[in-house]
């Protein structure tokens, strides 16, 4: 048996093999690891040797898991960190049924060193996710990646909806997160193999409420509409003679798959869409322009969520790294042929975005926007948030009127501080958020403050506008005049929210 760490095979765990083991045993899996929370115990041991880079801290991890003979430690080595255990440790640790069902199935596979896990265990909040090693390429299945966490904290909806989509569900991350959230989730993907693992982790997490179905894309939901739609579908170019890796490429640009997904999406969204993925830039023109043409409607309104734009350079260095930890010669010759890539396709820039499509009435047709983050934290986006920047624009696109009787707060977390300047010059302030990505950090003179202040404090913005002239001694008609784009401008940058 061979592996980058010492206990993996260098093949998929055979599907009909993992199909047979009954739901009760991954039931039981599930509850065994939860009663011990494995997942607060990841945490704890990917903290271990702060301050090495995280990248470098395994053999660290490695030792001091080594060192003690504890359950949680057991299962950390043998489900979260590809390390063979002793075959006993493991029958304590699961006891002996769960033990031998996983050995029959070769989830579990003997090692000279004792005991391997063939599968990789991620939580994500309150789910344990079990995927495939990806080093594995083909038909392997990511357990969760750090877009999918995000992917799924934006799209949590503020109540309860009917039904949720999630369109490539891989393991079942998205699909699994958001059927507490609603009354059926349907996770579809093309991979069979994908379907398996979601019905899995299922199985595992005890979520009855998700239907797992097999084709490509909205193949497997013809005819059906839903209230919720999530996808992150594959999105990384793939060079000419790169390995397959199912989960991954999207195309020889990366975006094909992507803009297929967005073609398909009206006939079957009721409600609101969440899409995650990367878009090669050939031109100057925008990732709206770009999707609002996948989708080919303008009926739909559509906001793009975007971190600063990488260069073909990061990315290609990027993704070889996620390829070849060991930053060998393979990993060289991978960047290499990524970089090469992009340049005979003309890419000069890529932007990843999270696009935000709805068919609400009130929303339909009225909006298309393009929301840059303030910094490159675009998984940190909260469903609030979003929620937020979409109802400022409601607002704003009601007009004038609709704003001046409107009740405006400074959205939480947002502090109004003074800047010291030179002696004698006039004051400045400055609105900030110090880890909100959507909250632009904005210096404002002392009306505008006042004004900041006034709005937080009264029942619209009319009477805060008459607050402030009063106070500088300045016309009601000119403060608004002056202030008015002002206040447009800070529900934009989410300085301000709509109460």
């Amino acid at each position: 048996m061979s592996g980058v760490m010492s206990g993996v095979t260098s093949g998929l765990v055979d599907a009909s093999k993992l199909a047979r083991v009954p739901p009760a045993v991954w039931r039981a899996l599930g509850a065994r690891l939860r009663d011990l929370d494995l997942a607060g115990a990841r945490q704890g041991a990917l903290r271990i040797g702060r301050g090495v880079p995280i990248e470098l801290r395994a053999p660290v991890r490695r030792r001091r898991l080594r060192a003690s003979r504890d359950d949680i430690a057991t299962l950390l080595r043998l489900l979260c960190f590809e390390d063979a255990v002793p075959a006993d440790d493991v029958v304590r640790a699961l006891g002996a049924s769960i033990t031998g069902a996983l050995l029959d199935a070769e989830v579990l596979a003997r090692h000279p060193k004792g005991v391997a896990a063939q599968l990789t265990l991620t939580p994500l909040d309150h789910l344990l996710l079990l995927g495939d090693p990806l080093r594995l390429g083909g038909d392997a299945v990511m357990a969760v990646g750090t877009t999918t966490i995000g992917l799924c904290r934006a799209a949590v909806p503020s109540s309860p909806v009917d039904r949720v989509l999630d369109v490539g569900c891989g393991a079942g991350a998205a699909a699994l997160c958001l059927a507490r959230n609603a009354r059926v989730a349907v996770g579809v993907d093309i991979n069979p193999r994908a379907a398996l693992l979601a019905r899995v982790n299922a199985a595992v997490n005890a979520v009855d409420n998700v239907e797992l179905r097999v084709g490509d894309l909205f193949a497997p939901v013809a005819g059906e509409r839903f209230d919720l739609i999530v996808s992150q579908p594959p999105f990384v170019a793939r060079p000419e003679g790169a390995p397959d890796a199912t989960y991954m490429h999207g195309g020889a640009r990366g975006d094909e798959l992507m803009v297929r997904m967005l073609r398909e999406l009206p006939a079957h969204l009721a409600g609101r869409a969440f899409v995650f993925g990367e878009w090669p830039r050939t031109d100057d023109r925008p990732v709206t322009a770009l999707a609002r043409d996948a989708i080919g409607t303008s009926e739909l309104s559509l906001w793009s969520f975007e971190e600063r734009d990488a260069s073909p350079d990061e990315i290609a260095a990027a993704y070889a790294a996620a390829e070849h930890a060991t930053f060998d010669e393979a990993y060289a010759t991978s960047a290499r042929r990524r970089r090469e890539h992009f340049a005979r396709l003309g890419v000069g820039a890529i932007t990843q975005a999270l696009l935000v499509v709805t068919s609400e009435e009130a929303l339909a047709g009225a909006t298309t926007a393009r929301v840059p983050l303030s910094s490159t934290r675009l998984t940190q986006l909260s469903g609030a948030r979003i929620e937020a920047r979409l109802a400022a624009d409601r607002l704003l696109a009601a007009g004038t009127a609709a704003l001046l009787r409107a009740r405006l707060r400074i959205s939480p977390g947002v502090t109004v501080g003074a800047v010291w300047g030179a002696p004698g010059a006039p004051p400045r302030y400055v609105l900030e958020h110090p880890t909100d990505p959507l909250v632009a950090t904005t210096e404002v003179n002392a009306p505008t403050r006042d004004l900041v202040l006034a709005l937080d404090r009264e029942p619209d913005v009319r009477t805060a506008m008459a607050l402030v002239a009063a106070r500088h001694r300045v016309p009601r008609e000119q403060i608004v005049a002056t202030l008015l784009p002002i206040v447009e401008g800070a529900l934009r940058q989410g300085l301000l929210s709509v109460s």
